[in-house]
């Protein structure tokens, strides 16, 4: 069985600690890291990505989570998880995790009225692309 850690407050306590924490994961076997786009604005993806940017990428299991689109001041979102927002979201996070790839998207929530095709459609895509290696839904 392997460990993984989630980093949705991992801010809590400022950058430093949380790289250390990272870091202290990684030496100890821990290699899958879940984080999200929302996860304090995008900050938690790109401390990930600063720490670990260094590092032997197939060493690292990488998740995050997209759907939720941060409104302008940043201080709330709206559940988007179309294909255009979802191909758009993924690309961001890529690009603060320092990563290609992720080995694990996740459509970030749901409801019963989403047009549950699209949102495959645009994870088939990402996979086809080579930008996500596994897809699935955190939550619904």
């Amino acid at each position: 069985m392997s460990l993984g850690l989630g980093t949705m407050t991992i801010l809590k306590r400022g950058q430093e600690e949380a790289a250390a924490i990272l870091r202290t994961a990684l030496d100890a076997g821990i290699t899958h890291f879940d984080t999200a786009d929302v996860y304090a604005n995008g900050a938690v993806e790109s401390i990930i990505g600063q720490t670990f940017a260094q590092e032997d990428r197939s060493r690292l299991f990488l998740a995050s989570k997209g759907g939720n689109r941060m409104n302008a001041t940043g201080t709330g979102w709206t559940w988007d998880p179309s294909y255009d927002y979802l191909k758009q979201a993924c690309l961001e996070s890529l690009n603060r995790l320092e990563t290609p790839y992720l080995d694990l998207y996740y459509v970030h929530g749901g409801t019963m009225d989403d047009d549950i095709d699209a949102s495959i459609r645009a994870m088939e895509d990402l996979k086809a692309e080579g930008k996500i290696k596994e897809y699935g839904l955190s939550s619904l």
